[in-house]
């Protein structure tokens, strides 16, 4: 049987933004070093889980776990030790919730999460000619859930004009030949790379082969 399909090639190459390395462990300030008047820090760990804290500068932390309950303890080095010697230090809890935390009787509250990083889906989309090929894009936030961003993201075609958008991440193919398209969710772009090709497809007994002579 023959027909005519429409190949795009969507790979999803290179993320124009360092939220990968991000991804690995995810931490926010929650209160900085006070010389002369050291922070009193107290926290409540739910009972179905631990609250990891660090307190350092730079690259270098020493970290301590909180188990379940609630505990009151100075934000400094009387509690953590110096991890650096006259440096500015800052504690900082692992993940985005603050509201674990009161800093001098004062409940904290949580950011709003933001996107770190974000994949489009899928990497080869096989469709017939005048079909919409439909893509996806999910993405990860800092307080370490993902979401179907395909609706927020923007598509950019940047060179190629080889096919026409059609919103919520689908497109349809207008001529053969390649392109570069944008997908863009809160300053995290992923560039993908789009090939059309309107071919001769022959299906022998269910499988893909070359044209027939």
């Amino acid at each position: 049987m023959k027909q005519r399909v429409l190949i795009a090639m969507l790979a999803a190459v290179t993320i124009c933004h360092s939220a990968r390395a991000q991804m690995t462990t995810v931490w926010t300030k929650v209160v900085a070093e006070n010389y002369s008047s050291p922070a009193m820090v107290t926290v409540t760990v739910p009972a179905n889980g631990n609250v990891t804290v660090r307190w350092g500068s730079g690259s270098t932390f020493v970290t301590k776990t909180f188990a379940p309950g609630t505990s009151t303890f100075v934000a400094g080095n009387a509690t953590f030790g110096d991890p650096t010697p006259g440096v500015p230090k800052e504690m900082d809890v692992q993940g985005t919730n603050l509201s674990y935390f009161s800093v001098g009787g004062n409940r904290l509250t949580s950011p709003a999460p933001t996107v770190v990083d974000m994949v489009v889906t899928p990497m080869l989309v096989t469709a017939t000619t005048g079909t919409v090929v439909q893509t996806k894009a999910m993405c990860k936030y800092s307080d370490g859930t993902a979401a179907d961003c395909t609706s927020k993201a923007t598509f950019t075609y940047l060179k190629g004009g080889v096919g026409a958008y059609a919103g919520a991440g689908a497109f349809i193919g207008t001529q053969a030949g390649p392109a570069e398209v944008d997908v863009a969710v809160s300053g995290i772009t992923v560039k993908l790379s789009v090939l059309i090709v309107d071919l001769p497809i022959y299906f022998n007994g269910g499988v893909m082969a070359a044209p027939q002579q």
